[in-house]
């Protein structure tokens, strides 16, 4: 989910204090920005405060305290291009047939997952938080509180994206957002932002996939309650994951079939080296990517660990719009062999073995099993 196109150039857009942020048509419940109210400057124009299109910070979601938070979800079908570098690998679960192509390359160990096919986009103030962490690979339980609901039987998904409040400023603007259709919640108030209602500054947006937002609102994944939004209750839990720690090498990464030994071939296995990390158990948030391999420095080729930032590739302006992927520095290519280092948000590190070949693999199915897992 992005937007905002180049440095606000919409009409409807605007930077404030560097930030990409949106406006709406107030009393227009289903506007996402001032097209159809004069733009920019007319009086019925709304303009979202740029801290709601900033980072921000999370405290009492980051907790296992168990205690349930408002919540309220909607649905924005399937990303196979998801923020956070998963890949189509969130798209395939047991009798799904959307990405049949796509599915047949995934390990098992991902399509299998408790959470396969179950996955949410939070609104991008929780997405981006700090401007040093995004919560991808965070797992939620999650249950509806709404009439449009006939099942409140939780349901447990991962965060694979982010839904920043710049093109989403119906719903994902935290308390700026102007989700007038959203009716009461059997437990109250309806968990929204709304003119004269009610509003609980914890509540957090979650756009959910079709199948979880189908096995939220009915107990089937196939078919969806008679509402596009839903008022529901969340909390942070550990990941049921299967198996270890993926990573999946991002479209762009040229994966060579070779073993170096430099300078003869003197051609790196990465000229160009980003990923995402999936499949973390524990907490699923990754702190910190760490990678041991073979750099040159000064006409020598030497083995040292680094820590990898993640894909500096989008605008300072729109921060919640963020790549979840880790990419090697500019100008410093990578050779073999190389091991994997992750750092959790409660401080585990875990260590991959050296990986001395990587097979060639079409780049949209590459992922590759590290090996390692943090502690359930």
């Amino acid at each position: 989910e992005y937007g905002c196109d180049g440095p606000c150039s919409t009409p409807y857009s605007t930077i404030v204090n560097g930030t990409c942020c949106a406006n709406y048509c107030s009393g227009q419940d289903s506007s996402e920005d001032c097209s159809t109210c004069g733009g920019l400057g007319n009086s019925k124009c709304v303009r979202i405060p740029n801290e709601y299109c900033r980072a921000g910070y999370w405290p009492e979601a980051d907790l296992l305290t168990g205690k349930w938070l408002p919540s309220r979800s909607t649905h924005y079908g399937y990303t196979t291009a998801g923020a956070c570098g998963f890949g189509p690998s969130p798209n395939c679960y047991p009798g799904g047939n959307i990405f049949p192509e796509d599915c047949a390359n995934i390990p098992d160990d991902l399509k299998t997952s408790p959470m396969a096919g179950m996955y949410a986009a939070p609104q991008g103030d929780y997405y981006d938080q700090l401007n040093n962490y995004l919560s991808c690979g965070e797992c939620f339980e999650v249950k509806c509180v709404d009439k449009y609901c006939s099942t409140t039987e939780s349901i447990v998904l991962q965060i694979v994206d982010s839904c920043p409040c710049g093109p989403n400023t119906k719903w994902c603007c935290g308390p700026a957002s102007h989700c007038g259709e959203l009716t009461p919640a059997t437990d109250g108030p309806a968990h929204c932002a709304i003119t004269g209602g009610q509003w609980d500054p914890k509540s957090i947006h979650l756009d959910l996939s079709n199948p979880a937002f189908g096995q939220l609102t009915t107990g089937d994944k196939t078919k969806f309650g008679g509402a596009g939004i839903v008022n529901t209750l969340f909390r942070r839990v550990l990941c049921p994951v299967k198996g270890n720690i993926y990573v999946r090498f991002s479209s762009g990464v040229a994966v060579f079939n070779c073993s170096t030994v430099w300078p003869n071939p003197a051609r790196p296995c990465f000229y160009y080296l980003e990923f995402g990390v999936l499949n973390a158990a524990g907490l699923g948030g990754i702190a910190e990517v760490q990678i041991f391999a073979g750099i040159v420095e000064g006409g020598k080729l030497v083995d040292k660990w680094f820590t990898l930032p993640h894909d500096p590739n989008y605008s300072s302006t729109r921060v919640q719009e963020r790549f979840g992927g880790y990419a090697n520095p500019p100008g410093i290519n990578i050779y073999l062999p190389i091991s994997f280092a992750f750092i959790s948000r409660s401080g585990e590190r875990v260590v991959s073995l050296a990986f001395s070949t990587i097979q060639n693999c079409k780049t949209e199915y590459c992922y590759l099993d590290t090996g390692v897992q943090f502690k359930q």
